[in-house]
């Protein structure tokens, strides 16, 4: 079915929130709970406001629910989250991209 850009947007606005959503579901983390998808839901509303279509949910579960049990593991999820810090995402490109500036971001990231 694909993503729609409006739902990549409310993506890239919960990857800037992850720091409250962490926080949201601190309990579950600690007590080493998986969490359903309404559940997941509910958290990723009360930290960012927005409702997400159930495509997004069921995609996140889809990549992220490792024995496919229908619950998350929020260690897990967050871990590879927060991954994205050392890729370079959590910067601002305040001078605009450029053709080559993307290109030599696909080399460094092909070499790797």
């Amino acid at each position: 079915q694909g993503v729609t850009l409006e739902q990549w947007s409310s993506f890239s606005i919960f990857l800037n929130n992850l720091a409250q959503f962490s926080t949201a579901v601190r309990l579950y983390t600690n007590a080493d709970m998986p969490v359903t998808k309404a559940e997941f839901a509910r958290a990723v509303q009360c930290t960012c406001g927005r409702d997400w279509d159930d495509t997004v949910v069921d995609l996140i579960f889809a990549v992220f629910d490792a024995n496919d049990d229908g619950k998350l593991s929020y260690r897990e999820f967050l871990a590879v989250m927060n991954d994205r810090l050392h890729r370079g995402l959590k910067t601002r490109n305040d001078r605009g991209w450029t053709w080559k500036d993307f290109k030599r971001c696909v080399i460094n990231e092909m070499s790797r």
